[in-house]
């Protein structure tokens, strides 16, 4: 017999493995696409909530030495994802800071963050999970 006849096996991947492989990996993304915008949701949700208490920080401070609560203009946080506003009662001794999601934040469960010169915080969604991050 001669060497000619031998079959030598070939090393590499077919075009219709590799095929399978990019689909297979491509449903996995696809599945998990969800999950990471919540993640990310998540995430933008504790910078919401971080704005909030450091603008009635704020408030409080201008109430111990002004005798009454300031108003302020809008803003907007770092990350673009919240727009946070101060309404003051008439007689300056109340307000309500609203953090106001913006561009892909509109989707998020948790909706608009509140809080008050009470403590009171509310939001969209469960308020209990969405202020502790785990909502």
């Amino acid at each position: 017999m001669s060497q000619d006849l031998i079959v030598k096996p070939t090393r590499g991947i077919t075009l219709i493995e590799l095929m399978i492989v990019l689909i297979i990996v491509g449903l996995l993304l696809l599945a998990s696409l969800p999950s990471y915008t919540r993640y990310v949701q998540r995430t933008y949700r504790t910078e919401a909530v971080e704005l909030l208490i450091a603008e009635a920080s704020r408030q409080e401070k201008d109430y111990l030495l002004n005798h009454r609560y300031t108003p302020r203009q809008a803003f907007i946080g770092v990350s673009g994802r919240y727009r946070i506003s101060a309404e003051i009662t008439a007689d300056g001794r109340g307000y309500l800071i609203r953090a106001h999601p913006r561009g892909n934040q509109l989707n998020d469960v948790c909706g608009t963050f509140e809080l008050d010169n009470q403590g009171r915080k509310r939001s969209g969604g469960d308020s209990q999970l969405c202020w502790t991050g785990r909502g």
